[in-house]
């Protein structure tokens, strides 16, 4: 994986999170009286975070363990080859 297959990615997941917030928060809030609406947007942004955090640890977690298991049969030969 070079840095411009990173690069592409992180530019498509950009326009992606940017294109889709704006529809999701408009279809969220449409059906919302004004007079709780403060309380909705608390909410909304709060379970936003919520599972932006649980999507991020989530995410470095895989990482680590498949990083871990993409090295074990390397240490493995260094140990047992000498």
């Amino acid at each position: 994986m070079t840095i411009l297959d990173v690069s592409i990615a992180s530019a498509l997941q950009g326009l992606g999170t940017g294109f889709l917030w704006v529809p999701i928060s408009l279809v969220t809030f449409r059906t919302v009286p004004i007079a709780n609406l403060p309380e909705a947007t608390g909410a909304f942004h709060l379970l936003r975070n919520l599972g932006s955090s649980a999507h991020i640890s989530l995410s470095v977690a895989l990482v680590l363990h498949s990083a871990k298991a993409s090295t074990a049969p390397k240490v493995e030969m260094n140990y047992i080859g000498g």
